[in-house]
């Protein structure tokens, strides 16, 4: 008696008549647009310097690697200042 409860009803998939088959499919999110490039220059000269070197090495984006030294630049200097 409990065996049928969980038995949906049966669809069609191949029915031209199913109203899915009008749905338009649409993407979830948005386009990404290209990211804007990083102001490396602004790091000065030896920073610069450094974050231009590491990105020929090892190949990651401008961005990461300026935070990278960003940070500890940060640290370096709020050991002095303490």
């Amino acid at each position: 008696m409990l065996a049928g409860w969980f038995m949906a009803e049966s669809v069609n998939f191949n029915d031209a008549q199913n109203p899915r088959d009008k749905l338009e499919i649409q993407p979830l999110r948005r386009a990404v647009r290209a990211a804007e490039p990083y102001p490396v220059g602004a790091l000065g000269e030896i920073l610069s310097g450094a974050v231009n070197a590491v990105n020929v090495a090892i190949q990651a984006p401008h961005a990461l690697c300026a935070q990278s030294f960003l940070a500890g630049a940060a640290l370096g200097f709020k050991a002095r200042l303490i």
